[in-house]
């Protein structure tokens, strides 16, 4: 993107995730759904629709180490053009239709 700007693209499936885990760890009520509607302001959020579910059932049966939601994650960055997938989950590295960026290293791809 250059110019010092980075874009964000999220699944709606991170989006629930981030929420469930803010609830469960105490964060009051009304903070986890700002924080929830800031991650949505700050990313492109990809919806989870039937293309989505549809390609994440054939990444289940493709990858059997890959789980319901992570196959989610996956499908979801397919459609909606996104070729790399930032997660320390080592479960994204056999697949090929996306590359895992490992947090620790995801600095030096940044185009700024």
């Amino acid at each position: 993107m250059g110019q010092g700007l980075v874009r964000l693209d999220a699944s709606t499936e991170l989006v629930q995730e981030f929420l469930h885990v803010l609830l469960r760890r105490g964060v009051k009520r009304d903070q986890a759904v700002e924080e929830a509607n800031e991650v949505r302001r700050l990313c492109r959020v990809v919806p989870f629709d039937d293309q989505v579910f549809a390609l994440s059932l054939t990444m289940v049966r493709k990858y059997p180490c890959i789980g319901v939601r992570d196959s989610v994650h996956a499908a979801t960055a397919v459609a909606g053009g996104i070729n790399r997938i930032l997660s320390a989950d080592h479960v994204f590295d056999g697949m090929d239709e996306v590359e895992r960026v490992d947090p620790g290293q995801a600095a030096g791809l940044l185009d700024v």
